[in-house]
């Protein structure tokens, strides 16, 4: 759900808290005047959700191109285009380092998981002791 934080948009109503939250850290923590403190404050919101949507068409775009799903991959590069922009990047440069961690990031869900196929078992064969060992190349 779309909202507002002083007159700025947001993209849920639940981060007015945090934004609150961080302009209260800026303006007492740090001193700065209110109005400074909610412009950084929004500032950093943009910067971490833009960057966050970058890193998540980036590798939606590597996917759909692995996969060989072309619109998808479009789609999705439109977007990481969109977002890179916003960041102040040209999205046709490398992949500025602080995009490529949120991309590597282990925590967040991945495009495809490895399943195995059943002939899968054929790959592999019990010796005399019950324990699995590789089998040759058929051929």
């Amino acid at each position: 759900m779309q909202g507002k934080w002083q007159n700025r948009q947001i993209f849920k109503d639940t981060h007015k808290d945090d934004l609150e939250r961080r302009a209260a850290l800026k303006e007492f923590e740090d001193g700065m005047p209110r109005k400074q403190a909610e412009d950084t404050a929004y500032q950093e919101y943009l910067t971490e959700h833009h960057s966050a949507a970058a890193a998540h068409h980036l590798r939606g775009l590597r996917a759909a191109q692995a996969s060989g799903d072309i619109d998808e991959a479009r789609i999705h590069g439109e977007a990481y285009h969109q977002h890179m922009t916003k960041l102040g990047h040209d999205s046709m440069d490398q992949v500025p380092e602080s995009i490529a961690k949120l991309v590597e990031d282990e925590g967040k869900p991945r495009h495809y998981k490895f399943k195995a196929h059943a002939a899968d078992a054929l790959l592999m064969k019990e010796d005399s002791d019950g324990e699995p060992e590789d089998q040759k190349t058929v051929g």
